[in-house]
């Protein structure tokens, strides 16, 4: 009996262990990956650009070991109830919380969001909502990509006007109106915001206009709450919508300049612009509330419009676009689909100057419940994140209004474009990364009456059929673009950096000299087509030298801006280790740019009792799991790679016949005048003894019989020289 209840008490202490949940990252990449992870019934947690985070219980992490799908596995022991979500854009809560994993820009804590003492305090911080995530396949080639700025498509307004329109004085004074408003969900003074909004659209000419309640957990109190919602009926496809949203709301004790004024100010200008300009597909100017506890007032108008079975096109929203450490660039959150995204990428920097980078996933704004939708969504923000975020601070003197103005004329455009596009055109390729020289086949599509076509390969070929057949044969990124003519108007579709054609290397010097008791640096060069945030180097050191990898560093190379490096991997009784660089923040100005040059310098260290003859074959190709890697976005590749011999030969290497000792090695017709300088015409002497005896003869001598062999070898097809046999010089 007392064993029993031991082992009762035993199963009690256990059993939150046992029962616990794992959680993995899981690549989606086909609709069956989406069919099997469906039917093996993990929970969703979040949704990134290439498939899910998800919490599976051990049948289902039983069953994603056997499914074939790419998994990740970042933790054990969860419930969901022990789980929450960042909504900080910046790293605060990494020092606050247990953080499990941080996956292509999305942060899980271990935290119980209902745990008494968090109870009436502001937290940053959600738990994932599992019945809110759909796990679907999103292809990013799918119907439904649009022209670009290249388009000759006339438009009611042109877009040099339409950015006309946007007033920096109209965003400066409505700005500095709503900082003067503590805009807390809930309160008297959003409550104040609400209605001053409302009547700003009203004032503008907006009929369509109201409303729309929902209630959010305010300090876990549920409290009414409201969006403003404009619409402008689209005189084409008026059951098509485009969505310009930002939310209203702000923290508390803050008065919310860039998070969020900038974003819903940006909002309003930007129908201020469009009120009597007809557009062809319907917009819908949303200012959402209770974005700051949860994303609520955008999750409630993302889940009625799905509800209703709207097609929405595209989510475009702002959310802190004029932090005054900014003035030319800007980050671009996305989802699946980045269609809108280049395609704002190209408006802002033609048309304000403004250039955008992509910058992945993100849970922490308003697009967020769009893109679970499975709509195209666009998170605009400032690219140097705000120095006063979420502080008393954050007022209008922390504002660069020009930068904010074009920020917003950028969003402006890329709206109107986009709700102008009536037909739609696409295009995919068979494979759009390979190993030169390689085959592309590409296909075309669209819902004009094409009369003809025409493509840009991006390497100076084109193409005049629907669907063409296209050879790269020189490495680098190239930008494809897709005409279709209608005969009254040309149309084109062009995707940057869509063909990644790679001759990538990783290669050290193919022989080097030491000398025993010494440190020598080997220097490892590389070829990158692509810009690079992430590089392994594998490192398999064996022979009979002895010698042994010490360190490595990345002063005086191409990478030295980067962080690392750091020791991934090490085996010593295998003689392996893998070391690893990585971008700083993986922000795209600290990556390796694409280019060539010294890499990384590896240091090894010769044992002083070394003999000469003995080498070690520093292998840089890989082993087992770890190969050389380069990483840029969500391209992995393996450059190729050529082995280092380190040599203790003296200073002959490899073979004889370099009398005039140059770097190249190669032996030729200088080596022999060389020769002829030294024995009859009272030349200099050879550098190398061991080199100058081409003979190979023991006696190491250096005579009209090396002369000779080398005649043989260089004109009358004799042997070639023979191998270094030792020092000459001792």
């Amino acid at each position: 009996m007392k064993q029993l209840l031991i082992l009762a008490c035993c199963l009690l202490v256990f059993s939150p262990a046992l029962i616990a949940d794992d959680i993995y990252r899981v690549y989606v990449s086909s609709d069956s990956d989406a069919k099997d992870l469906n039917a093996i019934g993990v929970q969703p947690l979040a949704a990134l650009t290439d498939g899910y985070l998800v919490l599976a219980d051990q049948d289902a992490s039983r069953a994603l070991s056997q499914s074939g799908l790419e998994t990740q596995l970042l933790g054990v022991g969860f419930t969901l109830e022990n789980l929450a979500l960042d909504m900080r854009r910046d790293r605060v809560n990494t020092e606050k919380y247990p953080l499990i994993c941080e996956v292509d820009g999305i942060r899980l804590y271990r935290v119980n969001l209902d745990d008494p003492s968090l109870a009436g305090k502001f937290i940053e911080l959600r738990r994932p909502n599992p019945a809110r995530i759909e796990i679907r396949y999103i292809d990013r080639n799918r119907f439904g990509s649009i022209p670009t700025l290249k388009s000759p498509r006339s438009m009611t307004l042109s877009l040099d006007s339409l950015i006309g329109r946007i007033s920096e004085d109209t965003l400066n004074a409505h700005l500095h109106y709503l900082e003067s408003l503590r805009r807390v969900a809930g309160s008297s003074g959003f409550y104040t915001a609400r209605w001053w909004a409302y009547n700003q659209f009203n004032n503008y000419g907006y009929d369509s206009l109201f409303f729309q309640p929902f209630t959010a957990s305010i300090y876990g109190t549920p409290t009414a709450c409201y969006n403003v919602i404009a619409t402008k009926v689209g005189t084409t496809f008026p059951n098509h919508y485009v969505i310009v949203g930002a939310h209203l709301d702000a923290v508390p004790g803050s008065p919310g300049a860039d998070d969020n004024g900038t974003g819903a100010m940006a909002v309003l200008e930007i129908a201020r612009a469009l009120a009597d300009v007809p557009t062809e597909m319907t917009m819908i100017f949303a200012l959402f509330d209770a974005e700051e506890f949860g994303l609520y007032g955008s999750e409630y108008y993302a889940a009625q419009a799905a509800a209703r079975g709207d097609t929405v096109v595209y989510m475009l929203n702002m959310d802190m676009i004029g932090h005054y450490q900014n003035s030319n660039q800007a980050n671009l959150y996305h989802g699946p689909l980045t269609d809108f995204c280049e395609l704002w990428i190209g408006l802002a920097d033609s048309l304000v100057g403004i250039s955008g980078e992509l910058a992945g996933s993100s849970a922490y704004s308003d697009h967020y419940p769009f893109q679970l939708e499975g709509w195209e969504v666009t998170f605009v923000a400032e690219y140097n994140f705000s120095s006063v975020y979420h502080s008393p601070y954050d007022s209008t003197s922390y504002i660069n209004f020009d930068y904010f103005h074009r920020m917003t004329q950028a969003c402006a455009a890329t709206a109107y474009y986009v709700s102008e596009q009536a037909g739609w055109m696409s295009f995919s390729s068979d494979v759009n990364v390979g190993w030169v020289p390689f085959d592309v086949n590409f296909s075309g599509s669209t819902q004009f009456d094409a009369q003809s076509w025409a493509w840009s390969f991006g390497d100076g070929d084109s193409a005049w059929v629907q669907s063409p057949a296209h050879e790269y044969t020189d490495p680098g990124l190239y930008t494809v673009a897709m005409q279709v003519s209608t005969g009254d108007a040309t149309r084109e579709l062009a995707k940057p950096n869509y063909i990644v054609a790679l001759a990538d290397s990783m290669l050290g010097p193919a022989l080097l000299n030491v000398s025993g008791g010494t440190t020598v640096g080997v220097d490892v060069y590389a070829r990158n087509t692509v810009p690079v945030n992430y590089f392994e180097v594998p490192v398999e050191y064996t022979g009979t030298l002895g010698a042994v990898f010490d360190s490595a560093t990345l002063v005086g190379t191409r990478a030295e801006h980067m962080s690392g490096p750091a020791w991934l991997h090490w085996d010593p009784g295998h003689y392996r280790k893998t070391v690893v660089v990585q971008a700083i923040d993986n922000n795209p100005v600290n990556f390796l740019p694409a280019g060539e040059g010294l890499l990384i310098r590896l240091y090894f260290s010769i044992p002083s009792d070394a003999d000469l003859g003995q080498s070690t074959t520093v292998n840089l190709g890989g082993y087992t799991t770890h190969l050389p890697l380069f990483r840029w976005k969500d391209l992995q590749y393996n450059p190729r790679s050529v082995a280092t011999l380190l040599w203790t030969g003296g200073c002959c290497l490899g073979n004889t016949g370099n009398l005039d000792n140059d770097a190249s090695g190669e032996v030729d017709l200088s080596d022999l005048i060389y020769g002829v300088n030294y024995l009859f015409l009272g030349g200099p002497q050879p550098v190398c003894w061991a080199a100058a005896n081409v003979n190979g003869d023991l006696e190491c001598t250096v005579d009209l019989s090396d002369l000779i062999y080398l005649v043989n070898y260089l004109f009358l097809g004799g042997p070639p020289p023979a191998a270094c046999i030792g020092d000459c010089e001792s």
